[in-house]
């Protein structure tokens, strides 16, 4: 804006010369200010609007007393004088001649102020990440260096007078969050301010943090945790304590959340079916689901098995008496002794009915020769192919003597004295 208290500013120069007296009476000019609208002043169109009102007035109101025309003339040079700081004067010499000598000069200063503030041309958003990407990086301090590196990314700020050189400064109001619970949300604010200390106004943006992602489990689902000997009534009682002992025994190492406290995990963690579902068999797999929930209820299940096995041979109480038979004797009934000595034999097996135990032996159905004895083995066999074993000995004996049987008559006979008397005795 032109300075009009400076308007009628007059300077008077009195040239004397050997032949007479010359004078240029110089009116017009003006010191003037503007606030900066760029950092090159040949971009500044107050200080330009300037050039050419001082030249215009200097030629319209100046007069010259030897009838010369007015000539004006200034020695700024577009592009040389750099940039503008926070409150820059420019000295611009204006030369009046008239075509008589000597010409005149007069100095007007053009001073270019910043007080205004930069603005934000694009305000920052606001923000929403997982939890796994905020401990992955994405926290306060990577938001907060995005909009404070003013490249556009989110929010830019813009100081006409000095781009590129503002002063984003960013804070969290309530950091660190807490995680522990169903995520947080953090205010980050942020203040803009520019090199000659003019401060802008400041913007909040929201940092969400959100937990939709389930916990993990590390080497859990698949896991055997146990295996059980087959007691034949299902192991459930083992089985509970087995689930239970497993669940206290998981540690963060086991279980782990981007939000959720490892103790809030383990503390959350239940099992189904429970009670367990047992089993009776030689190799059966007790399958049991194990469920993890964090604190914003997402839930995660791993599966664990328990085997139930039967490795316990049948044991036998007591055992089978030897026997011993007449050689030969039609009476004798091996078998019918070895089957009934075996069903009386006292029999401990855990997995498998009695009833369904199956009894065998070795005997080849041949008694040994007369005086001879052999080894028979009695088999008692589980369902689950385990055998249990006793034996007793077989033995021959020959107690009875020969029996001679004599025709019922005898002769006749020749008559003959040593012949008669043999037959006879």
């Amino acid at each position: 804006m032109i300075n009009m208290k400076k308007y009628l500013t007059l300077f008077t120069f009195l040239l004397s010369t050997t032949i007479g007296i010359s004078q240029i009476t110089v009116l017009g000019g003006v010191d003037d200010s503007a606030e900066c609208s760029d950092p090159d002043p040949d971009f500044n169109q107050d200080f330009n609007d300037w050039l050419v009102a001082n030249d215009m007035d200097i030629i319209n109101m100046s007069s010259s007393n030897c009838g010369g025309t007015i000539m004006v003339t200034n020695d700024y040079v577009p592009g040389s004088f750099g940039t503008v700081g926070c409150s820059t004067p420019i000295d611009v010499t204006w030369t009046i001649s008239d075509g008589c000598d000597p010409d005149e000069t007069v100095l007007y200063t053009f001073t270019i102020d910043d007080t205004a503030a930069p603005v934000w041309d694009t305000d920052p958003a606001d923000i929403t990440v997982s939890c796994a990407d905020y401990n992955g990086g994405m926290d306060e301090n990577a938001f907060i260096a995005e909009v404070v590196n003013n490249t556009g990314t989110n929010g830019l700020v813009i100081d006409l007078c000095d781009p590129g050189n503002e002063i984003i400064t960013g804070t969290c109001l309530d950091c660190p969050p807490d995680l522990s619970g169903c995520g947080a949300t953090l205010t980050l604010e942020f203040e803009i301010e520019d090199a000659c200390g003019n401060v802008g106004a400041s913007r909040t943006i929201m940092l969400t943090i959100e937990d939709n992602d389930p916990p993990t489990f590390n080497g859990v689902d698949g896991a055997i945790i146990a295996t059980l000997e087959c007691d034949g009534m299902g192991n459930d009682a083992e089985l509970a304590t087995e689930i239970a002992n497993y669940i206290a025994g998981l540690t963060d190492s086991d279980v782990s959340d981007d939000c959720t406290s490892g103790a809030d995990l383990i503390s959350s963690i239940t099992f189904s079916p429970d009670p367990p579902m047992g089993a009776i068999g030689c190799n059966e797999s007790v399958f049991i689901d194990i469920t993890v929930t964090d604190n914003c209820s997402n839930a995660e299940t791993a599966t664990v098995e328990i085997l139930i096995q039967d490795t316990t041979d049948p044991v036998i109480t007591g055992s089978i008496a030897d026997l011993t038979i007449e050689c030969m004797d039609p009476t004798n009934d091996v078998q019918g002794y070895i089957d009934s000595e075996a069903a009386a034999l006292a029999v401990t097996e855990a997995c498998t009915d009695v009833a369904n135990l199956v009894i065998s032996d070795d005997w080849s159905g041949t008694e040994p020769d007369c005086g001879n004895s052999e080894t028979i083995t009695v088999t008692i066999e589980d369902e689950c192919g385990r055998q249990g074993q006793t034996s007793f000995t077989l033995t021959t004996e020959d107690n009875t003597p020969p029996t001679i049987t004599m025709p019922s008559t005898l002769g006749p006979f020749e008559c003959d004295a040593t012949m008669n008397s043999t037959i006879a005795a």
